[in-house]
């Protein structure tokens, strides 16, 4: 009994998997958009392009991309990354609209201890940043008191996520 109380509070001093993401695009869009899924393999010439451009490494040339469509009308793509904090993974999910403006961030996946998740007020700064700007901290994102290497990890992902819209998504549009 007591190895299984000890199981069940191991679980809850991690967040795991929070969100899906088709539940936070339908969320943010309405339960009567079509979202697409696509894994993307990128080309060995996007792949640098893409960390050239977001100043950071990639860790994998598979990227899982949403496409978010109201009738024949395309209104947002979203990026889903996977970037490691300290020992493990965070995943995130952020959402471009069709006039190349960052929209917002998710949080789907936190494997690290929940006082290092980033609460909603941090991961608004992030909202109407158009894919053009890069990111950075402390310049134009802040650091997060106690979680600074989350606070990287999300907006290194971030930088990636707009390139990968800028130099690989946009050209199938």
């Amino acid at each position: 009994m007591k190895l299984l109380i000890l199981f069940l509070s191991a679980l809850q001093l991690s967040a795991g998997m929070l969100l899906s993401p088709q539940e936070v695009l339908k969320s943010n869009f309405g339960s009567d958009t079509t979202i697409t899924e696509k894994n993307i393999i990128l080309k060995r010439a996007q792949k640098q392009a893409v960390q050239k451009a977001a100043q950071t490494k990639l860790n994998s040339s598979i990227v899982r991309t949403y496409k978010v469509s109201k009738g024949s009308e395309h209104i947002a793509y979203a990026i889903l990354l996977s970037n490691k904090i300290r020992s493990k993974n965070g995943v995130y999910l952020y959402t471009i609209n069709a006039q190349d403006v960052l929209e917002s961030i998710e949080v789907v996946a936190f494997n690290e201890p929940l006082e290092y998740m980033p609460n909603d007020t941090w991961k608004k700064q992030f909202t109407n940043t158009n894919t053009t700007q890069h990111l950075n901290i402390p310049k134009n994102i802040s650091t997060i008191t106690g979680a600074t290497l989350s606070a990287r990890s999300i907006t290194e992902s971030a930088n990636v996520a707009m390139q990968i819209y800028n130099l690989v998504l946009k050209a199938q549009k």
